[in-house]
């Protein structure tokens, strides 16, 4: 294949976490306009609040996987791998990403603010994913025959190795067991976090 071929999922993994600065800007400005407030003097608890943003941000996911891989085969891309595929792993990618804009969400008072830090995580996570450039082995520790990296504390080094697997090479999701695994215990423990991060640092703020 061609170089492109090889940036391509990484494209893909890019666009999705761009959500990280949708999810975060949404839930900062519903504070900035005290409707968090408002909500939360009704019977509306945190989760319900950040569950509805969520949705709305899986289903943008759901929609970029089929743009961006048009867009990549419209100008040369040669897609070995199933559409559909692609978007259960954006699906499970996505979760991660919002997790991440919950992060920046908790320390940031205003919508600027949140601009200004989901720029400074979203270069260095994509980035350090092994999109662009081979990663360096600093290996943690050996489980059976799998070394785990430093990298793969983070979900989106197995999302771009699921991309990759898929478009590149044509792999099904049962070829995929590992990647689909550690990306839903990641994304669980990285939401689960920012859900932490948030109430802490916002909903107190408006009780």
């Amino acid at each position: 294949g061609s170089e492109f071929d090889y940036i391509a999922p990484g494209l893909m993994l890019f666009a999705i976490f761009m959500l990280i600065f949708q999810v975060s800007m949404v839930v900062v400005k519903e504070s900035e306009q005290k409707t968090l407030h408002r909500l939360l003097l009704a019977p509306v608890k945190a989760r319900d609040l950040l569950l509805g943003v969520s949705l709305t941000q899986v289903v943008f996911a759901v929609l970029m996987i089929p743009l961006m891989l048009f867009s990549a085969v419209a100008v040369g891309f040669h897609s070995q791998g199933s559409l559909l595929n692609g978007i259960v792993i954006g699906i499970f990618t996505s979760f991660s990403a919002i997790a991440l804009g919950l992060w920046v969400a908790a320390f940031s008072r205003t919508a600027n603010q949140a601009f200004l830090i989901s720029n400074a995580i979203l270069v260095p996570v994509v980035f350090l994913s092994g999109v662009f450039f081979p990663l360096p082995k600093v290996a943690l520790f050996t489980l059976g025959e799998r070394t785990f990296s430093i990298f793969d504390i983070q979900p989106a080094t197995h999302a771009v190795n699921a991309f990759s697997r898929v478009f590149l090479y044509g792999a099904n999701l049962g070829d995929l067991v590992y990647e689909l695994s550690m990306l839903v215990l990641l994304s669980s423990l990285y939401f689960a976090a920012g859900l932490w991060l948030w109430k802490r640092m916002h909903v107190k703020r408006h009780r």
